[in-house]
């Protein structure tokens, strides 16, 4: 953060006083003592519910149950930052150099970003989805709402806007595009990379006896499916060729695709509102060594409340019995025969496999993953905005060790009654211990971020314009008992973008209290976030306000 771009300072007559040495810019480290669960109850008609309590849940780390500390309930849609009154009154609007109170700017409230899975998508997967994006993106953009399209590949199509022309030109460019491999078409042999991963699995220690390997064999039936008069004798060199080649490419697709989206949630965790990504994927393996990069993005989306939805971009379908390259007969031995069913088999654990990285996606961020629907238009609307209903259980792990090592978590509802239950699947430990003074900085980042309104402490938001400098007043109606405050004010623009923000440390004496910021602002909408939070980390105050500077 700029700290020379702004000013922060508390009204002596108010009977604050500054902390001497405590001045300092915000800076802001991730917490990983405290485990935060987001969870998402929903009903048979897949609605999110809505009216429950903490006593109807139970949380499970590693098999053991644990004291839910932290209850929220989060309900999202709606809302519209209130315009910023002038400090003086509204008759001097003219005189205070501010654009008169009513109506307030059309600031954003909702950030959707549509990334499609064009490094594993093929074209006729495509083709669908993107068609039933562009019908969305038509009829449905609000004026306070921005979006943004990407793809796993790497390439950014568009930045956040509301310019649906562009959005629909875009879209229309849209191709795949495989990142490790020579283009998008269907590969003959179909080696797939969980069937290449388990072939791994087999070559290697402890794998099955040489006189059984179900993965290779079911290779081999994908050659001779691809190439009917190949001979047996040679199919299995070209199943292990083609086997390493998947492996490999598939290994550095998933990873560049669990990158963009760690890059994604960084990207959009400073943006004020409601933030959704949508994952528009066929799916894709993931192996041992990427759960700690996949829960990386899990757990930073939750810190920064960012839901991720996901869509299978693959529809209705099933796997077919027949050779879905050539459907002629197969003629072969009998063994080949035995090993068709084989195959099939592990099309089917593929598709399960490549589904189940968008369903922890979804889950672990209070998102929800539709698959086995031709209905895209209508899982648009749903994916585009996040759940109505979000319980948000938080908790210490008693007896946590800094060893990094991953914890099974299992929340459970005391009372189901037909309702199904979503939830992040795990966390990895820390490294080390966080000092209290970096829990309370992150739980203070969260707040400035979000839009989440507090008002333990009841506050007034002014605002004023003297000469280049926007200047905001926050006015602390009543404290209670004397306390040391922590207190921030961050200013974002028209498009929800970060631009600045400082924080103090005040001793307060009695209320009422006023603290003061000052920005350098060109003209134009703003959004002004102002947090205040106790020693223990405890969030007193959270408000926004809009504001217009002509």
């Amino acid at each position: 953060m700029n700290a020379t771009a702004v000013r922060f300072w508390c009204a002596v007559c108010a009977g604050v006083a500054l902390v001497p040495g405590q001045h300092e810019s915000v800076t802001f480290k991730a917490r990983v003592n405290r485990v935060t669960v987001p969870v998402v109850v929903r009903d048979r008609e897949g609605n999110a519910v809505g009216g429950l309590r903490k006593e109807d849940f139970q949380l499970f780390d590693n098999g053991k149950r644990q004291e839910v500390a932290e209850f929220l309930i989060g309900r999202t849609g709606g809302h519209v930052a209130p315009a910023i009154a002038p400090a003086r009154p509204s008759s001097a609007a003219a005189t205070t150099g501010l654009a008169p109170v009513s109506p307030p700017p059309p600031i954003p409230d909702r950030f959707v970003a549509l990334v499609f899975d064009d490094v594993h998508l093929r074209f006729e997967d495509l083709v669908p989805v993107r068609d039933a994006a562009r019908r969305y993106l038509a009829t449905s953009l609000a004026p306070e709402d921005r979006v943004a399209l990407l793809t796993t590949s790497g390439k950014t199509l568009l930045d956040f806007t509301q310019d649906r022309a562009r959005l629909d030109a875009e879209l229309q460019k849209l191709r795949p595009g495989p990142v490790a491999r020579g283009g998008a078409e269907k590969r003959c042999p179909e080696i797939s990379f969980f069937l290449a991963d388990q072939i791994d699995r087999e070559d290697g220690p402890g794998g099955m006896p040489a006189s059984y390997h179900p993965a290779l064999d079911a290779a081999i039936v994908e050659v001779l499916v691809c190439y009917p008069n190949f001979p047996e004798a040679n199919a299995q060199q070209l199943a292990l060729a083609a086997a390493r080649d998947a492996w490999t490419s598939g290994r550095f697709e998933s990873r560049a695709s669990l990158r963009v989206l760690s890059a994604l949630v960084r990207r959009i965790e400073t943006l004020p509102g409601e933030r959704v990504i949508l994952l528009v994927s066929p799916g894709f393996q993931l192996l041992t060594e990427h759960h700690a990069a996949e829960m990386a993005v899990i757990e930073r989306a939750i810190r920064s409340g960012v839901v991720i939805n996901a869509l299978d971009a693959r529809g209705l379908f099933e796997i077919s019995p027949a050779g879905e390259i050539d459907d002629r007969p197969l003629q072969f031995s009998s063994r080949i025969q035995t090993m068709q069913r084989e195959r099939i088999q592990f099309r089917e654990a593929g598709a399960s496999a490549s589904a189940a990285v968008m369903f922890d996606l979804a889950a672990g961020t209070g998102g929800r993953f539709i698959e086995n629907s031709n209905d895209f238009g209508g899982a648009f609307r749903k994916l585009a905005a996040a759940p109505e209903y979000v319980y948000v259980l938080g908790f210490s792990p008693t007896g946590l060790k800094p060893d990094g090592r991953f914890h099974r978590l299992k929340v459970r509802l005391i009372n189901s009654r037909s309702r199904t239950v979503q939830a992040r699947r795990g966390y990895f430990a820390p490294g080390r211990e966080l000092t209290a003074a970096e829990m309370v900085n992150q739980t203070i980042e969260d707040a400035v971020f979000s839009r989440e309104e507090i008002h333990l402490v009841p506050v007034e938001l002014s605002a004023d314009v003297s000469g280049a400098q926007l200047q905001v007043t926050a006015r602390l109606i009543a404290i209670g008992n004397p306390n040391e405050l922590t207190v921030i004010a961050a200013l974002f623009d028209a498009d929800g973008n970060y631009i600045s923000g400082h924080q103090n440390v005040v001793q307060i004496a009695h209320a009422p209290v006023e603290v003061r910021a000052a920005f350098d602002a060109k003209a134009g909408s703003y959004l002004v976030r102002f947090v205040a939070a106790n020693r223990e980390g405890q969030l007193v105050t959270a408000a926004s306000g809009s504001v217009v500077v002509p």
